[in-house]
């Protein structure tokens, strides 16, 4: 049965970088939108209603903050409980990857490993090396998805919030059965999965945080061949009790993160 869902989401981005624009004539492109948005000092509130395949529709509350330095002390207190986040870019900026280096840090700082959707206006036509750089971007600060619009094409707004509103209501779904089967491990297998949880959390190679939503659906999955990777993993876990502390150094368990597994894999190592 489909379901109606609520979720917050937080649109950023430095002055001038398409937010105005895109926000401006969103109703014309998404499902549903309440033109009777909120004002608040720093942050305008509009809501967009979309559904995914499933029919299941979420209402998204879109905090629109404003990006004015005068603002970014209370960013946490916007930020807290989004499950989703726009973070927009003008391509033309000068001091482009700054800035989104900037917005990258505080959202990833103050949120829980939500989907970040990259939004990049232009003037005119990208250059190669640009665009490149930001495919380099996205991949190395795992973000979900790419965008580059222009002020004439409009229809991609609606993709854009569809699929924002899918991955949503694909990690709500997520969550959900995860609390369900956490509920179920006791004793010596609640104790495993939280040191699983615990020891696989940073990427052995470049210290960033993995998904947690991933190590769990890993952990919980109930697919054959999982079950005897996280059973290998587990042992493992166990066993690196009595690696000697000389070695400890250099010898490194963990789960790659998605950057640094592709990485390893395209190159064949």
């Amino acid at each position: 049965m489909p379901g109606l869902y609520i979720s917050k989401v937080i649109a950023v981005g430095s002055y001038n970088s398409g937010k105005f624009d895109f926000f401006n004539s969103i109703d014309q492109y998404s499902n549903s939108f309440d033109n009777t948005s909120s004002l608040t000092i720093g942050v305008s509130i509009k809501v967009v209603k979309c559904s995914n395949e499933h029919e299941d529709i979420l209402k998204m509350t879109i905090w629109d903050i404003n990006g004015s330095y005068r603002f970014r002390s209370i960013y946490p207190n916007f930020f807290r409980g989004a499950k989703g986040c726009l973070l927009f870019f003008d391509a033309s900026e000068d001091d482009l990857f700054n800035n989104l280096y900037y917005w990258i840090r505080i959202i990833k700082n103050n949120t829980n490993n939500i989907p970040i959707f990259l939004v990049g206006y232009k003037s005119d036509i990208i250059h190669d090396e640009l665009y490149n750089k930001i495919n380099l971007f996205v991949e190395d600060n795992q973000i979900e998805k790419f965008f580059l619009l222009s002020s004439h094409i409009g229809i991609k707004k609606k993709i854009i919030l569809t699929q924002l509103a899918s991955k949503i209501l694909e990690n709500l779904g997520s969550e959900s059965s995860f609390i369900k089967l956490e509920k179920k491990l006791r004793g010596k297998k609640r104790k495993y999965y939280q040191k699983f949880l615990n020891l696989f959390l940073i990427c052995p190679i470049c210290k960033r945080e993995n998904h947690i939503s991933y190590l769990k659906k890993f952990y919980l999955s109930n697919n054959p061949d999982l079950i005897k990777i996280r059973e290998n993993l587990l042992e493992i876990i166990k066993k690196s009790k009595v690696i000697d502390n000389n070695l400890q150094n250099e010898i490194k368990i963990g789960i790659p993160c998605c950057s640094c597994h592709k990485n390893l894999f395209s190159k064949g190592i």
